[in-house]
């Protein structure tokens, strides 16, 4: 009876990334979780007459000529003083890519540091991903 109220399932990678500890040296991580809160699933809207699924579709209007915009359309600003300086799609990438995609070691700091708002969700398990890079186990 023990082992039919138990719940089984598979280990999976929650996510993983590179660790680089100095230039020229990384290591590759795995992160797992043995328990994750269960979550209400999200609302599904279902036509009243034959209790299908909705599908929901999202139109850009412009405030000044009421006429439906396309993406390459919408412009992004940043305000500089009393001026608006226009970024396009590709410079927004470029801001956001300035680095290296993973976690950088910059130092350490005394355990006395960490506070108990600092830790607010489940435990996390880091392992070593020997798929991403030979050797970091």
């Amino acid at each position: 009876m023990k082992r039919i109220r138990q719940k089984e399932f598979k280990k999976r990678t929650l996510g993983k990334c590179m660790f680089n500890v100095s230039p020229g040296s990384a290591i590759g991580l795995s992160f797992f979780s043995t328990i994750i809160p269960a979550k209400k699933p999200n609302i599904q809207k279902v036509n009243a007459v034959n209790n299908k699924q909705l599908r929901s579709t999202q139109r850009f209007i412009c405030n000044e000529t009421q006429q439906t915009l396309y993406r390459q359309e919408i412009g992004t600003y940043y305000p500089v003083g009393n001026e608006k300086v226009e970024l396009t799609q590709e410079e927004i990438r470029a801001i956001k890519k300035f680095d290296k995609v993973g976690m950088t070691l910059m130092g350490f700091k005394p355990k006395s540091y960490l506070k108990y708002y600092h830790n607010v969700k489940h435990s996390m398990f880091v392992f070593p991903d020997e798929k991403k890079v030979t050797g970091s186990s």
